[in-house]
């Protein structure tokens, strides 16, 4: 598995990001919420892989940042990601 760091920007109030969103969604688990629409998330796909599984549960005028999280990284705050 790989981490990911995932941003959502979202022009619509039909999709509901929260555990459940990414739990449903096939490869993906262990989502912890950064801030409102950061969260990172274990996946065993690539980063493309992952954000063509995640957009696919998006708006087409919605916007989503995925990248693999590494050793070179730094955290300030209450994150605790399993």
């Amino acid at each position: 598995m790989t981490e990911y760091i995932v941003s959502f920007d979202l022009h619509s109030d039909e999709v509901d990001v929260c555990p459940d969103f990414f739990v449903k969604i096939e490869g993906l688990t262990n989502p912890t919420r950064l801030q409102t629409n950061v969260w990172i998330i274990d996946s065993s796909m690539t980063a493309k892989e992952t954000a063509d599984s995640i957009f696919a549960h998006l708006d087409s005028d919605d916007g989503l940042f995925v990248s693999e999280l590494s050793d070179r990284n730094a955290v300030i705050g209450p994150y605790r990601h399993p």
